[in-house]
């Protein structure tokens, strides 16, 4: 780690819709570089963004690669990659590192091969948007999209160790199952955590684990031990997906009992009014029918 000094930056390409800026310690040489992306519904081009502060807080260089395109990053210019080598190549960087959130997270695996990463965390990513087996994604995609990033074996770092954490009870599955299928068994470490839901990333923060994880996996390479639900219940993340899942599965006064906990963390979201009275009325017609 270097001693923290003036943190400086630079524009290395800016549209109306993309930025990609290099933030660097000015004292002292920093031995590593991360590179993060923004996710999904991204409305700032602004700051050291998605895990980049942190990052230079712990002395990595950090480049931002941010877009408020919703195009899963399809509209990054071919030419920011000459541009990237060259710095990395100029200050000799030890160990590069990526890291993303769902579109974020297609981006840092789609881009992994070209910024020659050697650590990738990804929190639940998209393999892919365009397969029907999880159509979620499709219809959030930039009408009018060009797609020229994908991922496969042709993209991903062939060296890298890549850690994908994701709830195995959400369709995610699917999506983590298509990098499996791709990466070496030996380079792919895998964390579920059930009804941390899709906003994987909300309840790392709600539990007070998203930095740690952060940095013990891209410094380190390791996935600390520490009991990740432990302190679900201060999730509104966790107990509204599993009241969601309770209710699917027709386990209403369980979800009703989750539901009101929900309620308690959070009394001004409208969101859990609305599941509550999903559970409310699902009782009422069965007891109807009994």
């Amino acid at each position: 780690m270097i001693e923290q000094g003036v943190l400086s930056s630079e524009v290395l390409f800016s549209s109306d819709k993309i930025k990609i800026e290099y933030f660097f310690h000015t004292e002292g040489k920093a031995k590593n570089l991360a590179f993060t992306f923004s996710n999904h519904g991204n409305r700032t081009l602004d700051g050291c963004s998605d895990g980049g502060s942190l990052l230079t807080r712990i002395g990595f260089d950090v480049i931002c690669l941010k877009t408020i395109a919703d195009d899963w990053f399809q509209s990054i210019p071919e030419n920011i990659f000459d541009t990237i080598s060259r710095i990395n190549r100029d200050f000799s960087y030890e160990k590069r590192v990526a890291c993303g959130f769902s579109m974020g997270g297609y981006a840092a695996a789609a881009f992994s091969r070209q910024l020659n990463c050697d650590v990738v965390l990804l929190f639940s990513p998209q393999f892919t948007v365009l397969e029907s087996f999880d159509a979620r994604w499709l219809p959030k995609v930039a009408p009018g999209v060009e797609w020229n990033y994908f991922i496969s074996m042709d993209t991903l770092s062939l060296h890298a160790k890549f850690y994908i954490i994701y709830d195995s009870k959400d369709l995610d599955r699917y999506q983590i199952q298509c990098f499996s299928e791709i990466i070496p068994s030996q380079n792919l470490n895998i964390l579920k955590v059930p009804y941390c839901d899709h906003t994987s990333v909300a309840f790392f923060k709600e539990v007070g684990l998203l930095n740690r994880f952060i940095e013990s996996i891209l410094c380190h390479g390791v996935i600390p031990d520490v009991r990740v639900k432990k302190n679900k219940k201060s999730s509104r993340t966790y107990l509204h997906t599993l009241s969601l899942h309770l209710f699917n599965k027709n386990k209403l006064r369980l979800a009703r009992a989750v539901n009101d906990i929900v309620i308690e963390l959070e009394p001004g979201n409208i969101e859990n009014y609305k599941v509550r009275c999903c559970i409310l009325e699902k009782i009422i017609s069965e007891n109807r029918l009994t």
